[in-house]
């Protein structure tokens, strides 16, 4: 027989006194003293009760739960992961932690005034998961939103050491996740995580591998969304032979074999590496050929970084949700009846047409920095986002901007852009309708390396096409072209401030030494007309191609002795 005095999760607030809650203990861990860490502080706990939701499609409320080490005596070796239990009096705590992992600004806790009793009548879900996949990509939410995803692994990465607090490093690993749509999301699995995946993968049986991540912990980066696990709430299941991964395997290879032939193969290479994305996923092109693609779709170019866009901000406001650009405006504000006494303000709007956020209060500082990339075919503008600008700057946009206003050179280019200089980096790059309907000449970028093991093969590449090519003419000394040092104005200038280049493309390429070569090459050369020109002569470059050049040249002929 259940209590009389039980109630749900959802019921509780701080003005009740005496009651029960029967629930499930979902994730129990014990949490170190941030003074000794080699002492326990608490017991935590996610506990959840069987009140089903039709609106989450999920069973059961969850709620925190702490035991103080106080409490440990009483407690502590009765309480287990995935049992169930009678909770009498306990008492309601403010969830004042900086991460929560359950949306309540409050919590169970425990004290010496409440039992415990083992519970063998549950109804309720077992794990709980609240699987949100599809909002993920298309619906706003909060920065660090804890969530439960479930998903095929479509492609994992090579493991990464990165440096953490205390001067140590931690391991992770990225694995692509696809949903039933077919959308992608990536995942980062870190320390005893990323190790379980390791040795899944390496030990695996079956050819697909389908996997649940419990509390994750939602990053957004612009328009980039990844979900990483957390240290101490997270729980990994990789092919677990449990309901929830059962009906999704089933819907996803029912999805695959409704497909065409034409479909990627699903599985066949389950663990690969960085290099995949940047050598066989998509096209790798020089500089010089962006502006011949005629099509939307991703690229990989390689280049130094030369110069930042002095032209061009680097920096925009965006909606705290959406991460979309707002649009200042500014509004009158009336203080009284009198329709003179009022002020005028700022006001933000979300560009977003799909944000439920229209007027934007506190919108962020975001990184938007466009640089001029450059490879031995020539030079592209390509503009570096939050993600991957916080990452080779080390610092957030707003603390950037924040000491430039304060500083003499506002005017200037940020200093702590310096370090992005003279860098050599792979880009992935997206060519999307902007460009081509409006002749854009600059690209975003979705992504970038600096492996240098992946640069030598996309150079390598490269350089052996250019030497095939040079093969098949094999031009003698004699067809050389004529060598002559002239010295030319470069098209990058520095600024004097702070060492930054800058983009100077209105800058004239050193007119005067044209016309002073022009006229020593005179005193050698006839001048005669070019073939392309005259009537006399049979043309050798099509019309089209000389109104494309605006050729206006002249023939030089080397003048003979007599």
């Amino acid at each position: 027989m259940e209590p009389k005095n039980l109630i749900k999760l959802r019921e509780l607030d701080a003005t009740k006194t005496n009651y029960t809650i029967k629930v499930r203990i979902v994730r129990l861990w014990r949490k170190p003293n941030n003074k000794n860490p080699n002492e326990i502080w608490s017991i935590e706990m996610i506990i959840m009760d069987e009140e089903h939701s039709q609106l989450h499609k999920f069973s059961g409320n969850k709620d925190a739960a702490s035991v103080f080490k106080t409490y440990f005596p009483k407690f502590e070796e009765h309480l287990r992961e995935n049992e169930c239990y009678f909770i009498f009096r306990p008492t309601l705590a403010d969830n004042d932690v900086k991460i929560k992992h359950v949306d309540n600004g409050q919590k169970i806790s425990f004290r010496w005034q409440t039992d415990l009793k083992k519970c063998t009548t549950f109804k309720g879900s077992k794990y709980g998961f609240e699987f949100t996949n599809g909002s993920i990509l298309k619906d706003p939410l909060p920065q660090y939103t804890r969530l439960d995803i479930i998903g095929y692994v479509y492609k994992c990465y090579e493991v990464e050491k990165k440096p953490v607090r205390g001067g140590k490093e931690a391991i992770k690993m990225e694995i692509k996740l696809e949903d039933l749509e077919g959308r992608h999301i990536i995942l980062t699995l870190w320390e005893e995580y990323c190790q379980q995946m390791l040795n899944y993968m390496q030990n695996k049986q079956q050819a697909h591998v389908f996997l649940i991540l419990q509390f994750g912990n939602l990053h957004i980066y612009g328009h980039n969304r990844t979900v990483s696990n957390v240290y101490d709430a997270t729980r990994l299941f990789i092919n677990s032979p449990i309901d929830e991964i059962l009906e999704f395997k089933k819907s996803f290879l029912s999805n695959i074999g409704e497909e065409t032939s034409s479909h990627r193969s699903v599985g066949t290479s389950m663990v690969s590496s960085l290099e995949d994305e940047f050598l066989n996923d998509i096209d790798f092109i020089n500089i010089r050929e962006i502006n011949e693609i005629k099509e939307v779709k991703s690229l990989i170019v390689v280049g130094k970084i030369k110069a930042l866009c002095i032209e061009k901000s680097w920096n925009y406001r965006s909606c705290d949700l959406c991460k979309n650009g707002v649009e200042t405006t500014t509004v009158r504000i009336d203080k009284g009846e009198n329709p003179a006494d009022f002020e005028v303000a700022k006001q933000y709007k979300c560009l977003n047409d799909n944000c439920t956020q229209t007027i934007v209060s506190s919108p962020m500082i975001r990184y938007k920095i466009p640089i001029r990339v450059q490879d031995c075919t020539g030079t592209v503008t390509l503009t570096m986002f939050e993600r991957e600008a916080n990452k080779l700057i080390g610092r957030i946009a707003k603390d950037v901007l924040d000491e430039q206003e304060q500083s003499a050179e506002f005017l200037t280019l940020p200093a702590a852009f310096n370090v992005l200089l003279e860098r050599k980096f792979a880009f992935r790059i997206e060519i999307k309708n902007y460009n081509l309907d409006n002749n854009a000449e600059y690209f975003s970028i979705t992504k970038l390396t600096e492996d240098l093991n992946i640069i030598s093969k996309l150079e390598k590449n490269f350089y052996n096409n250019q030497v095939e090519d040079s093969d098949s003419v094999n031009p003698s000394n004699s067809e050389l072209p004529l060598q002559t040092d002239v010295s030319l104005k470069d098209s990058i200038s520095c600024t004097a401030d702070n060492g930054t280049p800058i983009s100077n493309s209105n800058e004239s390429m050193g007119t005067a030494a044209s016309v002073d070569l022009k006229r020593n090459l005179e005193v050698v050369y006839d001048v005669v007309e070019s073939s392309a020109l005259s009537s006399t002569k049979q043309q050798k470059i099509h019309t089209k191609d000389l109104r494309d050049a605006n050729w206006n040249e002249t023939l030089l002929i080397p003048k003979t002795e007599k």
